[in-house]
């Protein structure tokens, strides 16, 4: 009887575990939205990895493509891009990285943070803020869905 009660009252705190979101280990949420604008085309790629139901690191992958209208004109414009981002280079906790693809015309940006090791300055340049950090696997996914990405 009492391994029964045993059985049946792990059965049920794991059920509360499940049914309160709280989750154990890793889980990835990959959203990618793809946009075409004025010939230039941009495939965004966000990868949120949550660490036991808390967000824990952030990767964005930015690929912008542009037209053949735009050739003579991709290394200012990967300048320019690099500009835009140019606080994050040696921010705590964030890793900045850009490559040029002269052939493809293809600018492409990375960016990784881990939310442990970031610095209030660092949550500040990349907009995130304590709620962020509190949010879901399904709230982000929820989220993203709704401003126009596709998530997997």
């Amino acid at each position: 009887m009492k391994k029964k009660l045993l059985v049946l009252t792990l059965i049920g705190v794991f059920s509360v575990f499940l049914m309160s979101g709280c989750s154990v280990g890793e889980r990835t949420l990959t959203c990618t939205m793809e946009e075409t604008e004025e010939e230039i085309t941009t495939v965004q790629t966000m990868t949120s990895t949550f660490q036991d139901g808390k967000l824990s690191k952030v990767n964005v992958n930015m690929e912008m493509t542009l037209g053949e209208i735009y050739d003579g004109y991709v290394e200012s414009a990967k300048s320019s891009v690099d500009a835009q981002f140019a606080d994050l280079v040696g921010a705590e906790g964030v890793s900045y990285s850009s490559s040029l693809n002269l052939d493809e015309r293809k600018i492409t940006v990375t960016v990784d943070a881990d939310i442990a090791t970031m610095d209030e300055n660092s949550k500040i340049l990349l907009n995130i803020q304590d709620a962020d950090m509190d949010e879901t696997y399904e709230e982000s996914k929820e989220y993203f869905e709704s401003n126009g990405y596709t998530c997997e």
